[in-house]
């Protein structure tokens, strides 16, 4: 059997992009950026600890990496926010959407860059130009910025432009549109069977605008969109969607860039089509030692393939490219991050029917879950009530329950609040709630009991829950969106957010 090419492998490499294994790069690490065998990096919570250890991290990549490694993070604010040891979390898509603020918006997304950029970060995996539908599932929540598709356009190029002035590149997500399907691609390989006519007037819309404004680059999504073209493959490999829409309907002339390639609703054996319609850059979760793996299994395949040996080279130049104006933006940016904008506040707080106020100084409690369970599990702080309030406050007014309480649970903490109260039940969850939680909203109801409901996350189960007559939409479980929620149930401050 003839050996593979040496510019076959470097191509493969300068097609992948993976992960450190932690905060460092390991002396093995070294080795396959060094040869070049995985050409660039992209970092996730567990590489992330401090800025000072992060722009330690990033000149340890450059210093081992032959030519323009870029290197790239994902950190939209709120629930994906890998870059959080480093820089602020930020708000959710969805609290800044129900402010309604482009001027908020860009100034997140010039904070974000800035920061970023300093600590030596070349790329940022944002705007999310998804746009949210009841429908959807847990995927995408409160990463988009509501369900409006102007919404999601203006605020999403106001982000944009703040990330960009930041000092950055940018990658609109998830084209065609990952906001109508349930299933998370993580897990499976969703399929969206929505009619032509609602992609090309709704989740195409933002994708439009922001190709029109100039953006540089788009992720695809790995869901199958038979009435865009992709059926029985997904998008991310579909020349009828990445070729025949985006590239010649919609006019997109620059860098295609795949969802990670290591979820399960995507195969190493569909990177060939992905090649071909139009993929340049193949990011994965994945350590770097699983992408040079990758990387050498793919470059056998590709031995004797005229048609792929041409578009890895030019998968290949397209990136080297892209790098190229990234160290140009590198070289023109500040070196210290923009000012940490103020969080939405009571703008981004929503308010279904009218109440008087639910918590006063010697009666009212907040019952609040201790977690946000499921696939990202964050816990719930109230670090910032209790620094306004204090612990005397805290004891009085506040409960703390499990994610999805059992009967017994329920039970005993129904039992152990104080007669007569009125009673806030907040609720905290990423697409379908569980049963436990929807089970003690009834029973504080049927009790008669419940003054208010609060979704601290996905709104779309509580909004379409007529019978709570009072109820808030915060979209975003942070300390900042607690603390303003308790002004408002003590009658301080009025909600003024928009619903999605």
């Amino acid at each position: 059997m003839s050996r593979t090419p040496d510019s076959i492998r470097r191509a493969c490499g300068a097609v992948l992009m993976a992960a450190p294994r932690g905060k460092a790069l390991t002396k093995a690490e070294e080795k396959i950026l060094r040869d070049g065998r995985v050409g660039h990096v992209i970092l996730f919570a567990q590489n992330v600890e401090s800025p000072e250890q992060l722009a330690k991290l990033t000149k340890q990549i450059r210093d081992v990496a032959p030519g323009r490694c870029l290197i790239a993070i994902d950190h939209e604010g709120g629930l994906v926010a890998f870059g959080a040891g480093a820089v602020e979390r930020g708000p959710t898509a969805l609290a800044l959407g129900a402010t309604e603020s482009e001027s908020l918006a860009q100034k997140w997304g010039r904070y974000f860059g800035s920061a970023f950029r300093a600590c030596g970060v070349d790329v940022v995996f944002a705007p999310v130009l998804d746009v949210l539908s009841t429908e959807g599932g847990e995927v995408i929540g409160t990463r988009a910025f509501g369900s409006k598709p102007a919404r999601v356009s203006r605020l999403g190029e106001a982000m944009r432009r703040g990330l960009e002035a930041g000092g950055v590149l940018t990658c609109a997500k998830h084209f065609p549109g990952h906001g109508g399907v349930v299933a998370d691609s993580h897990l499976t390989r969703p399929r969206d069977d929505r009619p032509l006519a609602r992609w090309t007037h709704r989740d195409l819309v933002p994708f439009r605008a922001a190709i029109r404004a100039g953006i540089g680059s788009i992720m695809v999504a790995h869901i199958e969109t038979p009435a865009l073209g992709a059926a029985g493959v997904p998008a991310s490999a579909s020349e009828a969607v990445l070729h025949g829409l985006l590239r010649e309907r919609l006019g997109f002339q620059g860098i295609i860039v795949s969802d990670a390639i290591d979820m399960n609703a995507y195969e190493p054996s569909l990177l060939r089509a992905s090649l071909l319609a139009g993929v340049s850059l193949f990011p994965m979760g994945g350590t770097l030692r699983d992408a040079a793996a990758l990387g050498a299994k793919i470059a056998e395949d590709l031995r004797d393939d005229g048609d792929g040996h041409w578009h890895l080279a030019r998968s290949a130049m397209e990136i080297a490219k892209w790098a190229g104006s990234a160290g140009k933006r590198a070289s023109r940016s500040r070196a210290k991050p923009s000012p940490v904008p103020a969080m939405p506040g009571a703008a981004g707080i929503a308010r279904q029917g009218r109440a008087a106020p639910m918590v006063t100084s010697d009666a009212g409690i907040l019952l609040l879950p201790e977690e946000l369970g499921g696939r990202i599990r964050l816990p719930i702080d109230t670090g910032h009530i209790a620094n306004e309030r204090g612990e005397v406050w805290m004891r009085r007014h506040v409960r703390v329950y499990p994610f999805d309480p059992g009967a017994g649970i329920r039970r005993k903490l129904l039992a152990a609040l104080p007669a007569g109260e009125p009673v806030t039940l907040a609720l905290a969850h990423r697409g379908k709630p569980p049963a436990g939680q929807v089970a003690f909203l009834e029973a504080l109801r049927s009790d008669g009991r419940l003054g208010c409901a609060v979704s601290l996350l996905d709104p779309h189960d509580l909004m379409a829950r007529r019978e709570v007559g009072y109820r808030l939409h915060t979209f975003d479980p942070g300390p900042e969106p607690l603390r303003y929620l308790v002004k408002i149930l003590a009658g301080e401050a009025k909600p003024t957010g928009k619903l999605p």
